[in-house]
């Protein structure tokens, strides 16, 4: 403790050795920064009193070493005075005392950039003044000393200027990072890292360093925050972690935080936290999966469970086929809840032998209602016709002549054949919704046997049958 007390106070004092030549450094620039102005000032104030003009037009004289040429053309002045003095917008007579030779053709001058010298006048053939421009280099030799002298003056000023903010920034560096391991050696982390930032934005040559340093440090605060069973805060300062460094260590430290936070939420049986937490820890650490999975699944089974005794028996269901297919070791726990939604195929092929009957208790309305009346029909139909069949039999038997007994003997056995017949069809009848009844429910059965996949299937029908295998007891 004394030696970082000792630390602290040997930092303390550099910074203050090292403020005070900052303070020096800083109205040494402001000094310099103030002279460039004035100088800037003074460079453009002659600059000004000269405008510069881009020459073109026909050549109409030139004398032997192209010093001077007369041109018969334009002056535009580029800084788009064109109030300027010297400026011709149509056609005028202009001389050019040594023009750039790179932009003379044989008859034209383009684009040429000289200063005004003077006006003078000639005389035309007439005898009439004529007037004509005069350009060249720049007018004034003093002036033109001085603005170089200004010129070199202000390059020289902003160099040291420079070189100054340089030593400044290099004195900053030193200051906030002395600043940064007292107050790390302090133990005070998030002023530590402040710190670190405030060096990254000056020195971000080496901000790989301070990135690494700032992670470690909010490492450290998360590390602190899980000891205390603070996981969410925990978590907020991995993610700080990582976003300074993507080790791989700190997305292990995140995802052992959200397992912690996931098994917690077990124990308050809040489920649906706890998969959404469990599922980041995959994510994070896909090699965790194997152990991850079988927690995932205990989740799901408690989800399932909750549904199951809140009549949610379909949701349920998904959620059991879920969990099964995370840990097939659960099958005999979740093997019970989904037997009890399951109907019994022997119970409802006993319902109709009544025919019909099982298809209406499994809510196949309209198959039931044609078994019954395909059955009720060929029941009423063989009883009329075997009744008719004694009806004409007892004719028959009182006959007079031979072509009356033998008439109504026919008719009789025709009688009798057809009540066989219907009599017949409604046996099966019988046979057909047994076995149809019998197949409908194993049909239904299907989604509530475990496969990893998950199967859709009618609600309705689902409560129903549970509410009916429960009321039987089957």
């Amino acid at each position: 403790m004394k030696s970082y007390f000792l630390f602290f106070l040997c930092c303390l004092f550099t910074v203050v050795i090292q403020s005070q030549t900052l303070e020096q450094l800083e109205n040494e620039i402001t000094s310099k920064v103030y002279k460039v102005y004035n100088l800037t000032e003074e460079y453009n104030s002659l600059n000004s009193k000269y405008v510069k003009f881009l020459i073109a037009g026909k050549i109409t004289d030139r004398n032997e070493d192209l010093s001077v040429i007369v041109v018969r053309g334009t002056a535009y002045p580029m800084n788009e005075d064109f109030k300027a003095y010297g400026t011709i917008i149509k056609e005028g007579n202009i001389i050019v005392q040594n023009p750039d030779k790179t932009k003379v053709t044989y008859d034209y001058y383009v684009r040429g950039e000289h200063y005004l010298i003077e006006k003078r006048y000639g005389k035309n053939v007439f005898g009439g003044d004529v007037p004509a421009f005069v350009y060249g280099d720049f007018p004034n030799y003093y002036d033109k000393d001085r603005m170089e002298s200004l010129s070199k003056s202000i390059s020289s000023t902003k160099n040291e200027i420079a070189e100054l903010r340089e030593k400044k920034r290099q004195i900053e560096i030193k200051i906030l990072t002395k600043e940064a391991e007292a107050l790390f050696s302090n133990n005070e982390l998030e002023e530590s890292i402040l710190k670190y930032q405030s060096l990254i934005r000056i020195d971000f040559q080496n901000a790989q360093i301070y990135n690494d340093k700032i992670a470690s440090m909010y490492s450290t605060i998360a590390d602190k925050k899980f000891s205390n069973n603070d996981y969410e805060s925990a978590i907020s300062y991995y993610n700080k972690a990582l976003l300074f460094n993507q080790q791989k260590k700190y997305e292990v430290k995140k995802a052992e935080t959200y397992q912690k936070i996931a098994e917690n939420e077990m124990n308050l049986e809040k489920y649906s936290e706890a998969i959404s937490n469990f599922d980041q820890v995959i994510t994070l650490m896909p090699e965790k999966e194997e152990i991850i999975n079988p927690l995932l699944a205990n989740a799901y089974f408690k989800l399932g469970k909750n549904d199951y005794t809140s009549d949610q028996k379909i949701t349920a269901v998904n959620k059991f086929k879920k969990s099964y297919s995370l840990d097939v070791s659960l099958k005999n726990e979740i093997e019970p809840f989904l037997s009890s939604m399951r109907r019994t195929p022997l119970l409802y092929g006993f319902y109709s032998i009544i025919p019909g009957l099982g298809q209406l208790l499994q809510g196949k309305n309209s198959r039931g209602i044609t078994q019954f009346s395909l059955f009720s029909a060929s029941i009423v139909g063989g009883f009329i016709f075997k009744s008719s069949s004694k009806d004409t039999y007892s004719k028959y038997e009182k006959a007079v002549t031979s072509d009356d007994a033998q008439k109504l003997y026919e008719e009789a056995n025709v009688n009798k054949r057809l009540s066989d017949i219907a009599l017949g069809v409604s046996a099966g009848i019988i046979i057909w919704s047994v076995i149809d009844s019998f197949l409908e429910a194993e049909n239904y059965n299907k989604p509530f046997y475990l496969s990893t996949s998950l199967v859709n299937y009618n609600v309705n029908i689902a409560e129903k049958s549970y509410q009916l295998s429960i009321s039987f007891n089957f």
